[in-house]
């Protein structure tokens, strides 16, 4: 695994610990280096205008596998998700601030099936109460989605098939 900031050059910055000379850090870069490469897999890092880390996650033959994590430029997780070669594959839950800007908190949460939205898709209050709670299945909306006062009423609901409203529940 290879972790490295890259300014807007796409030049390597490596911050040499105390200690440690030119040369056995060329030497740990290059074994690293021969190691990531033999395995086919390496961490990636894409950087902010502002120098800090965009997206973190593993690479596998150049495509994003596993949990990858995205920041906003201020350094703050806005999203976590999974991927299958490249393609959205299980949970992404995303962060940030909504309504007052003093509370960082779970915005949403989503599941995809080979990049398509599939499974339970919730949002919340800054609270952490749910706002609304909708199902997907192969990208189409399908099944009931609930909309929820703050306090835990609900306000609306619906019921969808293939993507299409087909019935509106009064409260």
């Amino acid at each position: 695994m290879i972790v490295s900031n890259l300014n807007n050059e796409k030049t390597l910055n490596i911050q040499i610990k105390k200690g440690i000379t030119q040369m056995k850090l060329n030497i740990i870069i290059i074994f690293v280096s021969i190691l990531s490469f033999t395995f086919g897999c390496n961490e990636s890092n894409d950087n902010c205008n502002n120098g800090g880390i965009w997206e973190k996650g593993n690479l596998i033959n150049g495509e994003k596998n596993g949990e990858w994590t995205f920041y906003n430029c201020d350094g703050y997780i806005w999203k976590v998700g999974h991927f299958l070669n490249g393609i959205e594959h299980g949970e992404f839950s995303y962060y940030g601030y909504y309504g007052k800007f003093n509370t960082y908190h779970k915005k949403k949460t989503e599941h995809y099936k080979h990049g398509k939205l599939n499974g339970e898709y919730t949002h919340y209050y800054e609270s952490g109460n749910i706002i609304s709670i909708a199902n997907y299945n192969d990208g189409l909306q399908v099944g009931s989605y609930i909309f929820y006062e703050e306090n835990g009423n609900i306000y609306w609901a619906g019921n969808y098939e293939n993507g299409k409203l087909v019935e509106v529940i009064e409260y």
